[in-house]
């Protein structure tokens, strides 16, 4: 079982094209109107996030984002 998404975690998210960008995770695993989503953003933007500041997150499907340790996804 993957392990859970929490808020302020290092993350991964594999784009379309099949590369990963990392992220921090501003939500775990929350309800999107046709999937599952993590809203994310950039490290640079984790301290607007944090504070509430809901125009630097992006909705990133659950399914194509994993916790990782350092910046690299394993």
């Amino acid at each position: 079982m993957p392990e859970p998404i929490r808020p302020g975690e290092h993350v991964a998210a594999r784009t379309a094209t099949n590369e990963w960008v990392t992220f921090r995770a501003v939500t775990g695993v929350e309800k999107g109107t046709d999937f599952q989503v993590v809203w994310v953003c950039s490290e640079a933007d984790w301290e607007d996030a944090r504070n509430g500041d809901h125009r630097v997150r992006i909705p990133w499907p659950a399914d194509e984002v994993v916790v990782v340790d350092s910046k690299e996804p394993s």
